[in-house]
């Protein structure tokens, strides 16, 4: 069974199990022996970097704030107590 290497908040890695799907007709599945992530785009969501809560506004040309309840929607759960285990 393939495993997988996931964030379930801020600073909290997990490897689990998960099922493949079956592949459709006009499919192919690569299998992967060694991978790494780019340290400037995964580490940023992974440590909950102040930056991965703003989201890029092009009208403004920079990052715009919002708050934590909003920020971490994104991780299970989906709670601002997380913001306080970093």
């Amino acid at each position: 069974m393939p495993r997988e290497l996931v964030a379930t908040g801020p600073r909290t890695p997990v490897i689990r199990e998960y099922e493949e799907p079956p592949l459709g007709p006009d499919q192919i599945r690569i299998k992967t022996e060694f991978a790494s992530p780019k340290h400037g785009t995964e580490l940023v969501g992974y440590r909950n970097d102040p930056v991965a809560s703003k989201p890029y506004d092009s009208a403004w040309g920079a990052t715009m704030a919002q708050p934590p309840e909003v920020a971490l929607q994104g991780f299970p759960g989906g709670s601002a107590t997380w913001q306080s285990a970093r």
